[in-house]
């Protein structure tokens, strides 16, 4: 029984703290020429970084914003901070999918951007060196996909990395 409500807290606990992610975020970023960004919290931002000339960034809480000392904004940028309703499900990630996954011949690594994004997409073997680089350039936001021919590579475990300018998602691939 002890184990039980443990478990439970546990979960509960997990479960709360991954929901609260969306409510308040911390941004240090630094958007430049090209950037079409929209930024959602359902309570808090606080910033930091600058806006150089050609960007136009969106700030969207639902309680505060807030601009910490030192965050400029370029003559020529776009920049709004505005408070209104956000809802949890209105907050979007990075999401990747990898399929087929074990990979025999081709996979095809599905990704979906929540906003305009430089974008590396590689792949890595299990010692960290680079055995393929798919991509590296600038992509809107939405659903996108990249193929992978690993039919020269050998069997075993990679790691693919998916880097945009605000974050990074990685996970393993098995190729047979």
């Amino acid at each position: 029984m002890k184990r039980y409500l443990f478990g439970v807290a546990f979960l509960t606990c997990f479960s709360l703290a991954a929901q609260a992610q969306e409510y308040a975020i911390r941004l240090t970023a630094k958007y430049v020429k090209g950037s079409n960004v929209v930024e959602e919290a359902v309570e808090t931002i606080v910033a930091s970084g600058s806006v150089e000339n050609g960007a136009n960034v969106v700030l969207k809480a639902g309680k505060a914003i807030y601009l910490e000392p030192g965050f400029t904004v370029q003559p020529g940028a776009g920049f709004e901070a505005r408070i209104e309703a956000v809802r949890v499900g209105d907050v979007r990630e990075l999401a990747v999918r990898v399929f087929p996954n074990p990979v025999r011949t081709k996979t095809t690594i599905e990704y979906d951007l929540p906003n305009d994004s430089q974008v590396t997409l590689g792949i890595y073997d299990m010692n960290g060196r680079l055995v393929k680089m798919l991509l590296q350039e600038k992509k809107t936001a939405g659903k996108h996909a990249e193929d992978w021919d690993a039919t020269d590579v050998s069997g075993g475990t990679y790691l693919y990395s998916l880097k945009t300018e605000k974050e990074t998602k990685s996970g393993r691939m098995v190729k047979e």
